[in-house]
């Protein structure tokens, strides 16, 4: 018995199990942890109910799930729970899979985290599911061998999030998804737009989330007195597909985003994007062709690629909606489950 232990399963990560599920012999359960945010998911996929717990369940995974599994599919260290989880199915001679979405980047404290990693974690995993290239090279660094490393670990559903119509016809509507954070970098995001809306008056931002920040938003948005700059609630997949359709841009400038699924669901609805150089989907799924990379901790570095993006031609526009159409598709449900089934198979 496989058993998937995540930790909030949001919308995305239910279309990759469910993909797993339908193309699996192997029998499959589910653990969840409650998330924080408004729930996404169903308490049952492809006929497999989720057991929900809560964040300081004190209970065995074996309580949890019915029986102790053969592979366990986790989330990393980051909870000690996962880690009470994982040291379980060890003990019962079962094997545990990581989900690992850690970036590579060269700096002081890389050397000390593989230190630290292969001293304290690695014979815990039999193997790793990582999101994409920037995971899979911190690995490599680590003398993981890729016989032991999947990918599409995030995945948003291409059967929700489908292309919209000619991107150079579609509204100059950019679009940041996500939480009102500081990590996020949301202020940053509405101080370089409202300057840039003075020189493009033409052009929109609208902000879905929630969080700490969306008063000081409101705050500066007043302040700045840029009416092209609109906040909106949380909104679930399904209405969030229309959104990606109707326009040109997905913004996401966090000075730090592991992966951001929101950047694979933009893609799938051919949209450009306008990207942190801290965000891990970047590596993926941001070319010269279809958007713009920037640093996070300058002000200039984002108002300089929304003016590059401003001045595009129809033939630019043209072209990024094919370039993300094309590499939206080298991540998926699908690629998922015969990733995990692949290491399934390796490790068992």
């Amino acid at each position: 018995m496989i058993c998937i232990a995540w930790d909030g399963l949001a919308s995305y990560s239910e279309a990759a199990i469910r993909e797993f599920i339908k193309t699996t012999s192997e029998e499959v359960r589910i653990v969840a942890i409650l998330p924080v945010v408004p729930k996404t998911t169903s308490d049952v996929i492809e006929g497999v109910k989720i057991n929900w717990i809560k964040r300081d369940y004190d209970g065995t995974l074996a309580e949890a799930a019915g029986r102790s599994p053969d592979v366990l599919l986790i989330g990393g260290w980051y909870l000690p729970l996962f880690n009470r989880f994982t040291q379980e199915v060890r003990k019962n001679g079962g094997k545990v899979i990581a989900m690992l979405d850690n970036q590579f980047e060269w700096n002081w404290k890389l050397i000390p985290w593989i230190v630290r990693f292969n001293l304290l974690f690695r014979r815990w995993y039999a193997g790793y599911l990582v999101p994409g290239t920037c995971t899979r090279k911190l690995l490599h660094w680590c003398g993981v061998r890729d016989k032991y490393i999947g990918y599409s670990l995030y995945t948003a559903d291409p059967a929700v999030f489908t292309n919209g119509g000619p991107l150079e016809k579609r509204a100059k509507k950019m679009l940041y998804i996500g939480r009102f954070i500081s990590l996020k970098n949301v202020m940053f995001m509405i101080e370089a737009f409202a300057d840039f809306s003075k020189r493009f008056p033409e052009w929109e931002l609208h902000c879905y989330g929630q969080g700490d920040l969306q008063p000081e938003m409101e705050r500066l948005i007043a302040e700045r007195q840029c009416k092209n700059i609109v906040l909106h609630k949380f909104v679930q997949p399904t209405e969030l597909a229309g959104l990606y359709k109707e326009a040109r841009v997905l913004v996401l400038p966090s000075f730090w985003d592991h992966w951001g699924v929101v950047v694979h669901e933009a893609a799938l609805s051919g949209c450009a994007v306008l990207l942190s150089d801290r965000v891990g989907a970047g590596w993926n799924l941001c070319t010269e062709k279809n958007g713009v990379r920037f640093n996070p901790f300058q002000k200039k570095s984002l108002g300089q690629a929304l003016d590059r993006l401003a001045g595009w031609s129809e033939e630019d526009w043209r072209q990024a909606q094919q370039e993300s159409l094309r590499i939206a598709q080298t991540i998926s449900p699908q690629v998922f489950a015969s990733e995990l089934q692949r290491l399934v198979d390796v490790i068992k």
